[in-house]
């Protein structure tokens, strides 16, 4: 959220782990504010939507190289706005399938990670659309 005098509020969310902020707001004003971050947005959102739409897409085709390749690409997008929450989520799942052979109950894990990571999405859209 932005207050009257154009400071950025940081949201933070929880989850059972931990807390971490959304966004990185000491690294938005390192790179320009947060107008700056207003104007690049739209490209962000859909960059990260066309890179989500591919993981789903290969999450189905269980093409764990593909899943591997959007997630990187969301990686970079979610860094260069300082995307702290969906940076971990994405970690998160690299690492799960790297872990894979290891892992009980991977495709339920899988599947449940990537639905957090694109409801993470749908809030941090939100939030971009709607700072106020």
């Amino acid at each position: 959220m932005i207050d009257n005098d154009n400071t950025v509020l940081n949201p933070t969310i929880t989850d059972e782990h931990t807390q971490t902020e959304m966004l990185d707001f000491d690294y938005i004003k390192s790179i320009g504010g947060w107008s700056f971050v207003k104007t690049i947005t739209p490209l962000f959102l859909k960059g990260s939507r066309d890179s989500l739409r591919r993981v789903i897409f290969c999450n189905e085709e269980n093409d764990f190289e593909g899943i591997q390749f959007g997630l990187h690409k969301l990686q970079g997008t979610a860094n260069i706005i300082g995307a702290l929450r969906m940076v971990r989520y994405i970690m998160s799942i690299q690492l799960l399938i790297e872990r894979r052979e290891k892992t009980t109950n991977f495709r339920s894990l899988l599947n449940k990670e990537i639905e957090r990571l694109v409801d993470h999405f749908n809030d941090l859209e939100n939030f971009l659309k709607n700072p106020d």
